[in-house]
């Protein structure tokens, strides 16, 4: 009996501090996740790489330049409607008749005038200028107008992919830290089940306690197949999301614990978002636009020169002509008050736009920097929580030596470690996420007037 207590007691010391040893975090906060000699995989790519990646690939991104180059084409169209127009036009022209008028010259002599041959060749030269057209000058405006609030809206597309990228990415950073607790959690609850067979041979344990400790494994291999499932699930959406490769080992996951910016700072950075800037340029193509719906009542100036060519030369006898003039059209039509007052509630609408967008963006900004403040304290507490459950297993394991506590209290403090730790790690994922968000919805953006 004597001896199997020395042995039991031998085994214990010799467990325990195999479970210390898996539990002691690597220099720098980081804990491995592959076993001594295993092959190292390649780093997690930063962050940034995975948003440039996805910038260039979201099916978002590409519709939003779409629509750039589509207002740059009708700007494009703008300018072309007010330049010179250059028109050449030919015909030939069968007639049934030939008419021809015979002309007395004087001394007895006729000459013969065709005014309209069987076969009439006429080909014509025609230039026109607009000399004033206001109204073809505004849309040019109102197309510019058009032009910078794609461009913002790119932008601000651009930052929802890179948002939706930052979550994908400490999702997948949070996923394999959580499986790094949970094959700590395995390791614990392998070791505390060696301990208990040890302890069930010198009769010192039951039977119940090693099923309880054997189901504490397989809890533990439960909650691993878990996190290595939902690591899976992170790395494929974090691929989809940006098309580069998103396997490797990601960097520990260490949240910034330090006070944010005070909220005074952030006043006014509302009108760095891309989508209140790009309100801002349909307020202003708006009224561009009302205001060339009226000009539509202002008279239209063009001058033209025409160059002619005709073999129905008539009494001139002259086979080219040529013809210079200036036109003046004004045009009065009722449907044009219409047209206007439509564009004027397409103003109000925008302007309407323009206001709500500008509140949405300041109410964002102050969402934000209350959860980060909300974030931070809660990853502050997570880390407490953490270090009581921790010391609270040690105690259970001591106690559990020299017979002072039961195989099920070192189990429940096991598992709450290993709860402390996903808890943790979720905080600090939060914070991080928290963080950025906040930066995104304040900073200006990339690209964009």
């Amino acid at each position: 009996m004597r001896r199997g207590t020395c042995a039991w007691l031998m085994s214990g010391m010799l467990s325990w501090a195999a479970v210390a040893t898996a539990e002691e975090p690597a220099p720098g906060g980081a804990v491995s996740a592959s076993p001594p000699g295993a092959t190292v995989s390649a780093p997690l790519p930063p962050l940034a790489e995975f948003v440039a990646a996805a910038r260039s690939k979201a099916p978002a991104t590409l519709e939003a330049e779409a629509v750039l180059e589509q207002r740059k084409a009708e700007k494009e169209q703008a300018i072309l409607s007010v330049l010179p127009v250059f028109t050449a036009s030919a015909s030939y022209t069968r007639n049934q008749y030939e008419s021809a008028v015979d002309i007395p010259t004087g001394g007895g002599a006729v000459e013969t005038v065709v005014v309209a041959p069987h076969d009439q060749l006429d080909a014509a030269l025609r230039l026109d200028v607009f000399l004033l057209d206001a109204r073809a000058f505004y849309r040019i405006g109102a197309a510019d107008a058009r032009i910078d609030s794609a461009a913002l809206t790119s932008s601000a597309t651009q930052r929802e992919v890179e948002r939706a990228v930052t979550l994908a990415y400490y999702q997948r950073v949070a996923a394999e830290a959580v499986e790094r607790s949970a094959e700590r959690a395995v390791t614990v609850a392998d070791e505390n089940k060696k301990v208990v067979q040890a302890r069930r041979e010198a009769e010192v344990a039951s039977d119940l306690d090693l099923e309880r400790a054997s189901a504490a494994v397989d809890r533990a291999k439960q909650t691993l197949a878990e996190a290595r499932l939902q690591r899976s699930l992170a790395t494929r959406k974090l691929k989809s999301l940006s098309g580069k490769d998103a396997t490797g080992t990601a960097p520990p996951l260490a949240a910034d614990l330090g006070p944010g910016v005070p909220l005074s700072t952030l006043e006014g950075k509302e009108a760095n978002q891309p989508l209140v800037k790009s309100a801002k340029q349909d307020v202003r193509a708006a009224e561009i636009q009302q205001t060339s719906s009226w000009l539509v009542l202002v008279p239209r100036v063009s001058a033209f020169a025409q160059e002619r060519f005709s073999n129905a030369t008539g009494f001139g006898g002259e086979v080219a002509t040529w013809s210079v003039g200036v036109v003046a059209e004004w045009r009065l039509d009722p449907a044009a008050i219409g047209a206007a007052r439509t564009d004027a509630a397409v103003t109000r609408l925008a302007e309407a736009r323009y206001a709500k967008l500008t509140q949405d963006a300041k109410d964002a900004i102050e969402d934000a920097w209350l959860e980060v403040a909300a974030r931070r304290e809660a990853a502050l507490a997570a880390r407490s929580e953490e270090v009581a459950a921790k010391k609270a297993a040690s105690v259970a394991k001591s106690l559990y030596e020299v017979n002072k506590a039961s195989q099920l209290d070192v189990i429940l403090a096991d598992r709450d470690v290993l709860s402390a730790e996903v808890a943790r790690v979720q905080a600090d994922a939060n914070l991080e996420l928290a963080r950025a968000n906040l930066r995104l919805v304040s900073e200006p953006a990339e690209g964009g007037p």
